[in-house]
């Protein structure tokens, strides 16, 4: 492969316009760049040029690819590299001792660019910045709590041709304690139009036209319309999934999910195709990246509006799957991962509950997902059919379904089929074009994806299908780990109750709120050793009090509040006892 090094002049006029963090960082800013954000060490940086692949025979390819039952959904290209800290960019010793390292990766024509670490070690102390060609977005800071020692990592998408690298390292880092080797860039051209909002093609320039957020068909409904907005929880518990499948970045769809003994582990559940043939590596897992929170933030997209940060997390570990030999044939479809990081509670980031009893959803029942690697979409359905398959390798081994708003699409894939109480029953293995089904808008009717099978959580939770059965070919021993035998589990907040919203401990006693999410009507259960005087309070997200309880002498019981009057969303309930007190989320669904 050809690379070819290039140098580029940082103009010291040059100006820090914008600012992002996403993935679990430290934020701040560069040491190249002054307080008044204009760029301070202008200087000839030492850059590295890689070939554009042939995106004409990638599309054609993909549209190839796209027509398999079980095809897998590509948002980007690799390109091979061997790019490493000791050999490349260049270092500026500032005057207190401190440096700063910089280099440049450029691929001219990508949309996007995303790098690939075989090797990621940082000396505590040290801050690693990425930025795309003209300052707008910015990643980082990264440190040493991002350290993967001998497994590999990656960083965001960043937007453009052009991706600048910045280490600032103090003074009493020795340099050979610092470990940085790219062994990957990719290409990213699917589920990159968000980044727009950083394009520019100079400093000052006008900011080059928003594409709309594309990639899934017209046909689809945005997570935050209709029957969305009463389903927060499964929601959040919705995440974008990027992975590497030989030379090339693909799409699918996971969801955080709980277990038993709810201590918040970070369990994902996507589809076992996602992953391609073949056993799972924890060193390939930990470059795979997961994004949260990835929806518009209204139902009726426009030009105007951006969706919610995109957070993402890097990195996970093997737990179970369900066999794969070949992409045409599958018993069950799903695959069980643990996120390396869990997500921090400010993404308001559920995990899913579940029903894996077997019986059939009726009712209302609904999707979210990633299509086409676009922003989170919903898909609902009132029937569903308990005998579905894939190319018939197993009986009644799926849900099948026509969904009668929204579909699925390639990316889709793995997203969760949740029934009327909100709780998990499968993930999303096929689309196929129902006869008769077709979505219409003012312009055009159209025929797409709204038939769909569903890889049963319930096939899946022994799987009698692989033998000799482990707990790495079942979900029991994860999601039920100790054994109760339960055939339903709610959904929990990310940081497993009690929130940390607290003001001193409530050492008079404990406090649960249940059920959550609720419909409307909660209960505080307290345990105390003696009568208190008990405050229970409603707060929305704000802090603005909405309603306020007193109970006078209370005892171990359970209270009641009625929140009927609230709308749906998310709330905190203070309980206070004497001078202590506790919070907890809740969410109403409605």
């Amino acid at each position: 492969m050809k690379i070819s090094k290039f140098f580029l002049f940082l103009v010291a006029a040059a100006t820090w316009t914008g600012y992002a963090i996403a993935q679990i960082s430290k934020g701040g800013q560069p040491l190249s760049r002054s307080v008044n954000n204009a760029l301070i060490i202008p200087q000839y940086i030492p850059g590295i040029e890689l070939p554009l692949p042939d995106m004409d025979a990638i599309r054609r390819e993909d549209s190839i690819e796209m027509q398999k039952p079980l095809g897998q959904f590509r948002i980007g290209k690799l390109v091979n590299t061997d790019i490493d800290f000791a050999t490349s960019g260049i270092i500026t010793a500032l005057d207190n001792g401190d440096k700063i390292w910089r280099l440049q990766i450029r691929i001219p024509g990508a949309p996007a660019l995303g790098l690939y670490y075989d090797r990621f070690h940082l000396p505590e102390g040290v801050q690693y910045f990425l930025y795309n060609g003209n300052g707008r977005q910015v990643l980082g800071a990264y440190t040493s709590d991002n350290n993967t020692d001998e497994e590999g990592w990656a960083n965001e998408k960043v937007q453009g041709d052009i991706v600048n690298l910045e280490l600032n390292i103090p003074a009493n880092v020795n340099l050979a304690d610092i470990y940085i080797h790219i062994n990957n860039v990719a290409v990213f051209y699917n589920s990159v139009a968000y980044l727009q909002q950083y394009a520019t093609t100079a400093p000052n320039a006008r900011t080059t036209k928003r594409l709309p957020f594309g990639g899934s068909s017209v046909c689809q409904i945005n997570a935050i319309c209709d029957i969305g907005t009463k389903y927060p929880v499964q929601r959040s518990a919705t995440v974008a999934i990027e992975m590497i499948n030989g030379n090339n970045v693909s799409g699918c769809t996971g969801t955080m999910i709980n277990n038993t003994k709810q201590d918040c582990t970070p369990y994902l559940l996507t589809a076992s195709h996602c992953a391609g043939t073949g056993n799972i590596s924890n060193t390939a897992l930990s470059q795979w990246m997961f994004y949260f929170n990835y929806e518009t933030p209204t139902c009726q997209y426009s030009n105007a509006d951006q969706p919610n940060t995109s957070y993402s997390i890097t990195g996970a570990t093997f737990k179970a799957r369900s066999a794969l030999t070949t992409m045409d044939s599958i018993a069950g479809d799903f695959l069980l991962l643990q996120l390396k990081e869990a997500p921090p509670p400010e993404w308001n980031i559920y995990l899913a509950g579940w029903d894996r009893s077997g019986i059939t959803p009726v009712g209302k029942t609904f999707a979210f997902h990633h299509p086409g690697g676009d922003v989170k979409k919903l898909s609902t359905t009132t029937t569903v059919r308990p005998n579905g398959s894939f190319n018939e390798v197993q009986k009644d081994s799926h849900w099948d379904l026509v969904f009668e708003t929204g579909g699925i699409e390639g990316g889709s894939s793995g997203g969760g089929l949740f029934d009327s109480s909100g709780r998990l029953t499968g993930d999303a293995t096929a689309a196929y074009i129902a006869p008769g089904r077709t979505c219409t808008i003012p312009s055009a009717t159209f025929q797409f994806a709204n038939g769909a099978t569903y890889s049963k959580l319930s096939l899946n939770w022994e799987y009698v299908y692989q033998q000799p059965s482990s707990a790495a070919t079942r979900l029991k021993d994860w999601l039920d780990p100790e054994n109760t035998g339960v055939m339903t589990l709610d959904p929990i907040f990310s940081t497993c109750f009690p929130a940390s919203v607290t003001t001193a401990s409530v050492s008079a006693g404990n406090v649960t709120v249940y059920p959550n999410p609720s419909n409307g009507v909660i209960y505080a259960n307290v345990i105390f050793e003696k009568p208190v005087d008990l405050t229970i309070a409603v707060l929305s997200m704000t802090g603005a009090k909405l309603k306020e309880v007193i109970i006078p002498g209370a005892i171990t019981g359970n209270y009641k509040i009625d929140l009927s009057n609230c709308a749906a969303g998310m709330y905190i309930i203070t309980v206070h006892s004497g001078s202590t007190v506790t919070a907890k989320r809740v969410t109403l669904m409605k």
